[in-house]
């Protein structure tokens, strides 16, 4: 069955007929599928934003880590979730 369900997701998302989707148990938000995406870019803009500053190595990986976790604070708070839930 998860075979069947896969197949007729991908034809819908395909073809980009993805509002058709809408009121069934396949339907997610385009910002929840870029949202791997968007992750690994922030991630890759970080690191090399760090790295091109005038701060030593260890600094510059701190920042970018303070960064991430403050993100990750910010958006845990905004949405109004508890910590570390899903």
């Amino acid at each position: 069955m998860a075979a069947v369900t896969e197949t007729v997701d991908g034809w819908f998302r395909r073809r980009g007929l993805t509002p058709l989707l809408s009121g069934t148990p396949l339907a997610t938000s385009p910002s929840e599928r870029a949202t791997p995406a968007l992750v690994v870019w922030f991630l890759l803009m970080m690191v090399s934003t760090t790295l091109t500053t005038a701060l030593g190595l260890g600094q510059a990986l701190l920042l970018g880590a303070a960064v991430v976790v403050g993100t990750w604070v910010a958006s845990t708070m905004i949405r109004r979730r508890r910590p570390l839930s899903r």
